[in-house]
């Protein structure tokens, strides 16, 4: 029998959309990144929405909105139940930027689609791990491992392993193979190779988002920041950097503190985001998951490098529109369609003399993708040599904003406000009334029901109440004798210990709508600002007690006069190191996703045309259903006991290997057959040894040297020992060894025979 494997893109195909692909192994479908963009295309979701209850498994492989931005709605609202597997790191930064994306729309429009208390819940469902920890799943999924390898890009990023039976799929995106300032690169190469747990899949599913993109050194990146950083403050002006609010920001929250401590500037720098104390705090409990310069740094100097002294975190605009003198500010969004970044381009975009400095070329149709659209279009016509263009344009867009109340609007609030409380006072007392009523009815004719006006007419028209002696019914006393006593009822509480009993419904924010259309909002919950665990955090909480407010819509040109430089700082491996690696890689089947129709084609067509890399190239369309499974035939048997202790084990890499020369049992196709050890009195036949394994050259070589062989590679890729042996490898991938018959030859075929598995 053979796996059924086939795949489905429910976005991101042939464009730079957001990742989301099911993933079909037999019966088990899974769930591949669950991405979106910042404004929560809604009516874009629906295959997602329509595939949501036949999901068994999800794998989410970045702490970005582009990767996980639509899970909440998921979770929340269609109900995505099913196991769903991510790093530490992709749990705490992935719930930060969902946070502070929440809190930036919300002071923009009304936002329902979850709540803050839905994003907690969510991320609270994820099943952490750690690499290379392989997780057999059970139930449905039983016969699947899945093991997550490091991706690079940002903290907690993962390449995943899916494996059943003879089918192994990975699925790596967004991966960057160098190491940066605050990362290591990808787990996918070791000394310049791909490592076996990656290599030689029987399917790959990778992105072509950075085919046509060749980035120059990182030495000439940096430079360059450095420099118009410097030309920039110097002058007298202010530096917008636009940003995500968690993964790719921590890069450049280090790079900046480690500039400022080199050139000893005392501008300010400010990180300025909803969530910015949680970013720091959480960065600095997850070294373990960074480079090894920084756990190094750490362990030596016992100084967390994430104290980032240099910074200051902000969560209000007006914390750094009132700092006066030039600044460099680290804004939240990317995108620059909602957020800190969005307002400050409004502030500082007219002035000439300002810069913007872009690290990501942003989604598209986003307004982050139109300057860097707009930066490449004038630096390609430009002669002179400067990186940065000057913008001479005017942009035209909504402001969406929230303002407080004042005036009129402001006491015809506090006058409906004030009215809908005595409103509710009023019918809370009286859904009380009613319920201890209702509880305190013993019978119909319950002593509860009797009102005032009953009591007074029974003390004055009946005074004379008699009630039957219960007790003397049983005792020697006359059972008709009757005893007059005062009417009196007792009344049951109808509140608490502590006062009036809490209607929550009571506290809720409520919305009215003004006589111009507008929605304005009260008060909500107060609580205590700032503070966590009664320590500052320099953050308010989303139930902060804030003034009554409205939602405004004003729509304005903007005339964008600034300074607009792009720099590649999105931690991706470029078109070139793609190409190399995938022409190592050495899979069956590949399947191109996430990057636009240029850049999709291109690989493709490259990949055709390598003689190293596969020639089952896919390229899907959106919602096309592709069957990629290897075509491989496996068969079960069981094989009794005097068999298996009559084999001899080789081991390569992880998996045991032995020859097996046995008889069947029972051949009956409704069972699975047995291999038995053949009877003492027949041989066994002799067959060619196999040697299993896919050693390189370049390993035997450094093996070599280390037993003090002297090597050399020649021509032709021959790798000659002591002028005595030389080794070639074949297309086929075997090892011919040819050479004088010394001890030298024998010693050296030895350790080839070593590198591979024999039986």
């Amino acid at each position: 029998m053979t796996s059924y494997v086939t795949f489905t893109a429910l976005s991101g195909v042939k464009s730079d959309d957001p990742p989301c692909y099911l993933l079909g192994v037999d019966n088990v479908r899974i769930l591949l990144d669950c991405g979106s963009t910042d404004v929560f295309p809604v009516t874009e979701w629906k295959a997602l929405e329509r595939v949501a209850p036949q999901i068994d498994l999800v794998l989410l492989s970045h702490p970005t909105i582009e990767h996980l931005g639509a899970y909440v709605y998921a979770y929340t609202r269609l109900q995505l139940r099913c196991p769903v597997y991510g790093t530490m790191p992709l749990v705490n930064m992935g719930q930060i930027a969902l946070q502070d994306l929440f809190l930036s729309r919300r002071n923009m429009e009304p936002f329902d689609l979850f709540t803050m208390e839905d994003i907690k819940q969510a991320f609270q469902h994820i099943t952490t791990l750690r690499y290379h920890q392989p997780i057999p799943l059970t139930e449905k999924c039983q016969g699947i491992t899945i093991t997550a390898f490091s991706a690079g890009h940002t903290i907690g990023g993962t390449l995943w392993k899916v494996s059943k039976d003879t089918e192994d799929i990975v699925y790596a995106v967004d991966y960057n193979h160098t190491r940066e300032k605050h990362l290591n690169g990808s787990d996918l190469l070791h000394q310049g190779v791909i490592i076996d747990s990656l290599s030689r899949p029987s399917l790959l599913i990778t992105s072509a988002h950075n085919a046509l993109v060749t980035q120059p050194s990182r030495k000439q990146r940096d430079a360059t920041f450095a420099k118009m950083l410097h030309q920039t403050l110097t002058a007298g002006h202010n530096v917008l950097i636009p940003t995500d609010s968690s993964a790719r920001a921590l890069e450049l929250c280090y790079m900046l503190d480690q500039l400022w401590e080199s050139q000893r500037y005392t501008f300010p720098v400010f990180f300025l985001t909803h969530r910015s104390y949680r970013t720091v705090a959480y960065a600095k409990t997850m070294l373990e998951w960074m480079s090894d310069t920084l756990t190094e740094k750490f362990a030596n100097a016992r100084e967390n490098p994430f104290d980032l002294p240099r910074l200051q975190l902000v969560h209000r605009l007006d914390q750094v529109t009132q700092r006066t003198g030039p600044k460099v500010v680290l804004a939240s969004l990317s995108s620059l369609e909602t957020g800190f970044a969005r307002d400050l381009l409004v502030e500082w975009a007219e002035n000439p003399h300002n810069l913007i400095l872009l690290p990501q070329r942003g989604s598209p149709s986003t307004l982050a993708h139109n300057l860097y659209q707009a930066w490449c279009e004038e630096s390609q016509s430009s002669t002179k040599n400067d990186p940065t263009v000057t913008l001479t344009q005017d942009l035209s867009f909504l402001v969406k904003r929230k303002v407080k109340l004042v005036g009129a609007e402001l006491e015809r609030y506090m006058e409906a406000e004030r009215q809908r409380k005595e409103k509710e006072a009023s019918e809370n007392a009286l859904r009380a009334r009613h319920k201890t009523i209702m509880e305190g009815s013993d019978s119909e004719n319950s002593e509860a029901e009797i009102d005032d006006t009953d009591i007074e007419q029974l003390v004055f028209r009946q005074p004379d109440v008699y009630i039957r002696d219960t007790v003397g019914m049983d005792s020697t006393h006359n059972p008709t004798q009757m005893f007059r006593m005062f009417p009196y009822i007792e009344r049951r509480k109808r509140f608490d210990d502590y006062g009036e009993i809490i209607n929550p419904e009571q506290y809720k924010q409520h919305a009215m709508v003004t006589q111009d259309g507008v929605l304005m909002h009260g008060p909500q919950r107060a609580a205590d600002p700032g503070k966590r665990d009664g320590k500052f955090t320099g953050e308010v909480d989303e139930t902060e007690e804030e003034e009554p407010f409205k939602y405004m819509t004003e729509s304005i040109t903007l005339a964008l006069r600034c300074q607009l430089l792009y720099l590649n700082y999105e931690g991706l491996s470029d078109g070139r190191s793609i190409v190399n690696l995938l022409a190592q890689w050495g899979m069956k089947k590949l399947v191109l996703v996430q990057g636009n129709q240029d850049a999709t084609n291109y690989l493709a067509q490259t990949c055709l045309v390598n003689d190293q890399i596969t020639d089952d190239v896919f390229t899907p369309n959106l919602d096309e259903t592709l069957s990629v499974a290897s075509g491989s035939m496996t068969v079960q048997v069981t094989l009794t006991d005097a068999l298996l202790s009559s084999l001899n084990f080789s081991t390569a890499g992880d998996y045991q290997f032995s020859h097996v020369t046995g008889q069947f049992l029972s051949v009956d196709p409704e069972t699975r057959p047995s291999l038995d050890a053949l009877p003492v009195d027949q041989s066994k036949p002799w067959h060619r040894p196999v040697f299993v394994g896919n050693a390189k050259l370049t390993v035997i070589r450094r093996l070599l040297e280390r037993e003090g062989y002297t090597t050399d590679f020649r021509e032709e890729g021959v790798l000659v020992c002591n002028n005595k042996v030389a080794i070639r490898k074949t297309e086929g991938g075997k090892f011919l060894l040819e050479g004088v018959f010394c001890p030298e030859y024998y010693r050296v075929r030895d350790i080839v025979y070593r590198q591979h598995a024999m039986c």
